[in-house]
Parts: structure tokens; C-alpha cells; sequence
């Protein structure tokens, strides 16, 4: 495992986290008494299937239903308290973004479209266009007949897949949670979407990735050493996150 001293405080502070299903067993089917995430590392998050790992990242991320969970303890995202859970303006107005398997995506509107309802609010028209244009671009690098104005249905797989990535970063973002982002994309396609998160990174942000695919474990390990990040894993067992 590549451990350094960290330089960086705290990014997000987790204080006596606790969740379950308003309607499931009474007992808390996830507990984080204490954790902090720092800037300029890349987390690995893992566990056993169905342990929780996709449930703390849209805790996070503001993309857990209040109406079918309970939710209690304290997020402090830098010097700002966040409400547990934060709805998902605050969440985004915090700098955290989300890759999520299952992000809505609006298959009739235009590619553009799909990118730009993640921009900040503020009408920055010139940033915006900057960032048309550049996403052209990568289109382009995909397949030359492709381009932002066409409908994000008529996109193959692997390159939605890289829509959602450049929708979650492109406006900037400081933490990154990725739940199984390259689910179903093959290798080229795959290394392609590496390659864009790595241009993404820079060394005051974080990330969380979870991902079955030990080819992804690889390739954020070597982002890391490569862009002088931390690696670290932090393991879900019984309910229950602990860096390791």
C-alpha cells in the first residue's frame, strides 16, 4: 500500500454516522464513529456485497431518500457542517461530485445537455462554452462523427460512461465518489475513462472509488503514483469503515 504522511487536512469529517431502512431491522446497518478523508488521496473503498459501501457514498453525495431511511450523526465538508444527509444542492454546492452506476441521465436530450444541468449555477456563458468545446473534442477522440450536439442515446456505452465522468468533473468538484463507474465498459474504453479522471485530479481533491474490478484497483494505484497522490483502502466490515 502506498502510505505517506499526510500534508493535508481533514477534507471530510464523519462523526457518529449511523443509517438504516425506515422500514428494515431496528439495528443500524451502518456505523462510522470517526473518519476523515484528505485531500490528495485516492481512497479504495471495499467490503463484502450488500455491506453498505453504495449506501455511504449517497449518504454523501445527497442521494439517499430521508423518506425510506434514518439518518443521524455529523459531516463537517471542511470548515461547513453539512445536514445528515445533505440534500443534493448542498452536497454539490460543497464541491462533492458523484459516478454513480445508475446516475439519471436524460437519453433524448442532446449530449451538451446532459453535461451542462451539472453546472454551477452561476451563468458563466464563456465557461461554458470553453467547456463545449473541449468536450468536442474528447467526442471526437471516441469516434470522429460524434459531437456534443447529438442525443446521448445514440452514444455507445463507453461513451456515456465518460459523459457521466465529465459531468461530475468538468464544473470542478473537490470529493469524488465513484460507485462502479466503468461497470460493462471494455478495456479500451476503460483506460480511456482513467485518463480522463487523471486529468481531473488535482492534489487538494479526493477521491472514493468502489469498484468489483481489480483492473480498476490497478489503475487508480497508478494515477496515484503518478500524480505524486496518497493510496490508501478503507475497508467496510460489519458496518463499519476503517482505514487501512
Amino acid at each position: 500500500m502506498d502510505h505517506q504522511p499526510s500534508q493535508s487536512a481533514a477534507l471530510l469529517r464523519v462523526e457518529n454516522l449511523e443509517f438504516r431502512y425506515a422500514h428494515g431491522p431496528s439495528d443500524w446497518a451502518l456505523r462510522v464513529p470517526d473518519l476523515s478523508l484528505e485531500g490528495g488521496v485516492m481512497y479504495r473503498l471495499f467490503g463484502d456485497n450488500m455491506s453498505g459501501k453504495t449506501t455511504f457514498l449517497r449518504i454523501l453525495t445527497g442521494s439517499m431518500s430521508v423518506a425510506t431511511s434514518v439518518c443521524r450523526g455529523h459531516l463537517a465538508f471542511g470548515a461547513k457542517r453539512l445536514l445528515v444527509p445533505p440534500s443534493p444542492s448542498q452536497a454539490k454546492r460543497a464541491g462533492i461530485a458523484a459516478v454513480h452506476q445508475s446516475d439519471a441521465m436524460f437519453p433524448s436530450l442532446s449530449t451538451w445537455d446532459n453535461v451542462q444541468v451539472a453546472a454551477p449555477s452561476e451563468r458563466d456563458l464563456r465557461r461554458r462554452a470553453e467547456v463545449r468545446l473541449w468536450l468536442d473534442g474528447q467526442l471526437r477522440q471516441l469516434s470522429p462523427d460524434l459531437d456534443s450536439a447529438r442525443p446521448l442515446e445514440s452514444l455507445s456505452g463507453g461513451a456515456r460512461a465518460i459523459v457521466r465522468l465529465v459531468r461530475a468533473t468538468v464544473w470542478g468538484y473537490r470529493l469524488l465518489c465513484l460507485d462502479e463507474p466503468t461497470s460493462n465498459l471494455d478495456l479500451e474504453n476503460r483506460r480511456r475513462w482513467f485518463e480522463m479522471l487523471a486529468a481531473s485530479w488535482k492534489s487538494d481533491k479526493a477521491l472514493v472509488l468502489v469498484s468489483h474490478a481489480r483492473e480498476d484497483h490497478e489503475q487508480l494505484r497508478a494515477i496515484a503514483s503518478a500524480r505524486s497522490a496518497q493510496y490508501r483502502r478503507l475497508r467496510l466490515v460489519r458496518g463499519t469503515i476503517a482505514v487501512e
